[in-house]
């Protein structure tokens, strides 16, 4: 079997589950040849996969899919012409790419669909041009990509969707997508990387590394924002500490976002 894999970056969550497929589709001998507009870690191209170079978009959500398409279609049809895969793997709504490719089955792994940053989006802390940014681009990417998943499940009798959770699944379909073209599949754990560890020794280290000092119980927030309410949080934490004391310290790990939210987050007291 041979398999085009396109994806439009390597790097975040979508990059370790294109990493971790790639890796997987190697072993197991299928022929992998590798598409995007970013260039792939070293030692993914050691294992001995074709790689195709994509033109790079520059437009954000939701504009980016649709400059995707427009640089790069023609390459992509003549890349498929080549190649003559059995199956197309894509993510999100790169699916749109199925509309010129009808022959050959396509599949779309979709990492999330905003739905629930919808219903929160208006606890953005930011206000002005930053706050109607924020509130446009992601109601307006959640309008394309709901609608380019309900167009291409109906229309075209072999593309399917492939959730990363039940949850995800259930908010496609609500959005339109036809049950039987989409499939959940939980992204797997590699439980040699994510395993347990002594916590004493583990907290030892993550004191000499940020040199800070942990207290007793450590609430760790991981990929922090305001789509992730982080400010929430913090204001959450600091009505515990008045309660139950302050034996416990909350660690963010990540960037902060915009200049903006950092001071805002600062005037809550973090420490960047």
């Amino acid at each position: 079997m041979k398999i085009i894999h396109m994806t439009p970056l390597f790097h975040g969550g979508v990059g370790r589950v294109v990493y971790n497929l790639t890796k997987e589709f190697v072993m197991k001998g299928i022929e992998l040849v590798l598409v995007s507009p970013s260039k792939p870690p070293l030692n993914l191209l050691d294992l001995g996969i074709i790689y195709y170079t994509l033109r790079r978009p520059l437009s954000k959500d939701p504009l980016y899919v649709l400059e995707f398409y427009v640089l790069n279609i023609e390459a992509i049809k003549d890349i498929i012409n080549h190649e003559k895969p059995d199956v197309i793997l894509t993510h999100g709504p790169l699916v749109i790419i199925a509309k010129t490719t009808h022959e050959i089955p396509i599949v779309s792994v979709v990492h999330g669909t905003y739905s629930n940053e919808i219903k929160w989006m208006w606890n953005h802390p930011i206000f002005g041009v930053e706050r109607v940014k924020y509130i446009s681009s992601i109601y307006a990417t959640y309008r394309f990509d709901m609608a380019l998943y309900r167009l291409f499940t109906k229309k075209l009798g072999n593309a399917y969707l492939v959730a990363v959770s039940k949850n995800t699944r259930r908010e496609l379909i609500e959005a339109g997508a036809i049950p039987n073209k989409v499939f959940s599949v939980l992204n797997g754990v590699d439980k040699e990387f994510f395993k347990p560890m002594n916590k004493d020794y583990a907290k030892t280290l993550v004191e000499e590394i940020f040199r800070i000092k942990l207290r007793d119980k450590v609430l760790l927030h991981v990929n922090p924002g305001p789509r992730k309410g982080t400010h929430i949080l913090i204001k959450a934490v600091a009505m515990l500490r008045r309660i139950y004391g302050d034996n416990f310290t909350l660690l963010i790990a990540g960037r902060l976002g915009p200049k903006t939210y950092r001071e805002l987050l600062q005037k809550y007291g973090v420490r960047v």
